[in-house]
């Protein structure tokens, strides 16, 4: 999974510190980890995984840094899962953190 985090404006030279996307990021790992995504999804295709994961990573992440969200031009652009290591799909999300 790789979640493409951007902004308009930088802080302290950045757009975001990566340890914060890496909290957020985690709790996707973690609901994943050791399941069947047939659990979470009733047609697991790459597309409907990205879709998944981006909406649990913006809902996680408010909660995490709700003091990164206010007032901060954080955005979610885009999520790309891999089915192999040749292919991909990329969801173009676009939504404010």
């Amino acid at each position: 999974m790789v979640l493409e985090i951007g902004s308009r404006v930088l802080s302290q030279g950045m757009v975001v510190d990566y340890k914060n996307i890496s909290t957020s990021a985690k709790h996707i790992v973690n609901l994943f980890d050791h399941q069947m995504i047939n659990d979470f999804l009733t047609n697991p295709t790459a597309e409907l995984i990205a879709t998944y994961c981006s909406q649990t990573f913006i809902r996680q992440f408010r909660i995490d840094h709700p003091s990164l969200v206010f007032g901060k031009e954080l955005y979610l652009i885009a999520v790309e899962i891999s089915e192999t290591a040749n292919t991909n799909c990329r969801y173009e999300v676009n939504e404010k953190l």
